[in-house]
């Protein structure tokens, strides 16, 4: 195979401009059907395969997922099939929903082991991991997701207004958007308009 353009599609108005690729998963049945576990055997398929054809032309040397179930199990089984380690990064929320059944738990618990890890972006949140999936809670370091003010600050060219408050994410209830909106009522009877 020769190296050339890959096949992937690269955001322009949103993401750091690095190579995408939006793989569609077969998915049998109903919604209600759909557990995480078996969204996790359904996605591998496309993305072992994907994968292996991207080792060709573009070698990695490590797989990374950002979440556990579905895509971290994927990409398991893509990590198994090419040799490579697995770093899985917990960001969900909502943990207690993914990890609700038996299969699902021991799907993610998988995510442990020679050439895996998991981590958590958080204390709170790998706690959770930790209680949700019975495993040591040692066994999940904590990478903050921050940002690194010595690369993005503030202009000092530009006036700040000290009253103004921003919240960047998306809105969803697991990100506790409604508890944000509680709190801004609560602050906003003591700062002025």
């Amino acid at each position: 195979i020769e190296r050339g353009p890959l096949p992937l599609a690269r955001p322009q108005t949103w993401g750091a401009g690095v190579p995408v690729a939006r793989l569609p998963a077969v998915v049998p049945g109903s919604p209600d059907l759909r557990r995480p576990a078996d969204l996790a055997r359904w996605q591998a398929t496309t993305l072992v395969a994907f994968g292996r054809a991207l080792m060709q032309v573009w070698p990695f040397d490590l797989v990374h997922a950002h979440r556990g179930l579905p895509d971290g199990v994927a990409a398991a089984a893509l990590a198994d099939d090419l040799g490579v380690p697995l770093l899985t990064t917990e960001h969900d929320g909502s943990l207690d929903r993914q990890l609700a059944t038996q299969p699902a738990i021991d799907a993610y618990r998988s995510l442990l082991g020679p050439d895996r890890r998991l981590v958590a972006v958080s204390r709170h949140l790998a706690d959770q991991m930790a209680a949700l999936a019975a495993i040591p809670g040692a066994s999940i370091p904590v990478i903050p997701n921050v940002v690194d003010f010595r690369m993005f600050r503030p202009r000092s060219d530009v006036a700040r207004d000290p009253d103004e408050l921003l919240w960047v994410g998306n809105r969803k209830t697991s990100k506790g958007i409604d508890t944000l909106i509680e709190a801004m009522a609560l602050v906003g009877g003591d700062r002025p308009l």
